[in-house]
């Protein structure tokens, strides 16, 4: 728990374990059916993503699969996986981000909150920071953008704020390890 990197509270890990088991009897292709699994995730979360903003359905399924099989994620994917776990988690975040955009209640924060959390928990906090940072650029882009999300731009930033406050509750049984170990080293 203490490096951060191992992912042993990361749910897809089990599910992929699983699978290899079944499937050939055999852990050791579970680096690869990981990197499809998230990449069948990326494609429906970014369809999901791109329906959302309106944009048409054949456009949406094609630019789904381009943006799965975009050659820096394929290539770098299969070197480091967890480039394959970031496909899968940003157009996820950011679909989530727009729908509390569209409505700020509690429960589009938790469902952004559990999100990112298991966006955490895969082991490379690194990436989910960055993926904040975008998710920040997003924000600060739609509401210079659409005077309807500056509307209710406070809430809407009280809400993502509330949202990153129960990420990081939800991943503090990884966190706090990282935390500690980070302090003795």
């Amino acid at each position: 728990l203490a490096s951060g990197q191992t992912s042993v509270l990361y749910p897809p890990l089990y599910l992929g374990l699983a699978l290899t088991r079944l499937g050939w009897g055999d852990p050791r292709p579970i680096v690869d059916v990981l990197v499809i699994l998230h990449f069948l995730l990326a494609v429906l979360g970014m369809y999901l993503l791109l329906r959302r903003l309106r944009i048409g359905r054949a456009v949406s399924v094609g630019a789904s699969f381009l943006w799965m099989s975009f050659p820096f994620l394929v290539v770098v994917a299969r070197s480091w996986i967890f480039v394959s776990y970031t496909a899968a988690y940003l157009p996820w975040g950011l679909l989530l981000v727009e729908r509390l955009l569209a409505r700020p209640v509690a429960a589009r924060v938790l469902a952004l909150a559990a999100v990112k959390a298991l966006f955490i928990y895969q082991g490379y906090v690194q990436y989910v920071i960055l993926a904040t940072l975008f998710e920040g650029v997003y924000l600060g882009l739609r509401w210079a953008a659409a005077a309807e999300a500056r509307a209710d731009w406070r809430r809407q930033a009280l809400a993502y704020g509330l949202a990153l406050a129960a990420t990081g509750a939800l991943a503090a049984p990884l966190l706090f390890p990282m935390l500690h170990a980070k302090q003795v080293s």
